[in-house]
């Protein structure tokens, strides 16, 4: 007969209890046995809202509510483009990427190919930082200047990935 008094008590959730996974729930993360295939489509469609966004701020230049759309999707897309920038490398090995800031997250993805200039990637990172500390018109219009251009590159992201993915 066999003892599950052992998992019961020591709280284990999966069979068979192995250290592994002891260790993990120790340090509060979940133990995954397969990899996750990494989803795109939150970065596709936030992408898209941005797109959107941006092209009605160009019909509509003086339109202030349209430029605050513009910057707060900017903002949830920027948020998205880095974390799963962070979740393919860490899909691709690079396991001290959880230590990684984002400044050292741009650098890796750019020497792997991912990004072209992850200086440019730091403005989008001091822009995003700038909406969610001060709020005035002038940095209005600067962080919506660099979303327009943060469209772009975060397009090419996307589609960096896609390609690898599919292969």
């Amino acid at each position: 007969m066999i003892d599950f008094s052992l998992t019961l008590s020591r709280g284990y959730s999966g069979w068979p209890p192995t250290a592994d996974r002891d260790q993990n729930r120790s340090l509060g993360r979940r133990a995954y046995t397969h990899p996750v295939a990494l989803d795109l489509t939150a970065f596709r469609s936030a992408l898209a809202s941005l797109r959107k966004a941006v092209t009605r701020s160009q019909a509509e230049p003086t339109d202030d509510e349209v430029r605050d759309s513009v910057i707060q999707r900017f903002e949830y897309t920027y948020e998205l483009a880095w974390k799963t920038l962070k979740r393919y490398l860490a899909q691709e090995g690079v396991s001290e990427v959880t230590t990684f800031s984002q400044r050292d997250l741009y650098r890796e993805a750019a020497a792997r190919g991912l990004l072209e200039d992850p200086v440019v990637w730091f403005g989008y990172q001091m822009a995003r930082n700038e909406t969610s500390h001060t709020y005035n018109a002038d940095k209005a219009r600067e962080v919506h200047a660099r979303a327009v251009v943060f469209c772009d590159d975060a397009g090419k992201l996307l589609a960096e990935l896609e390609g690898r993915l599919d292969d």
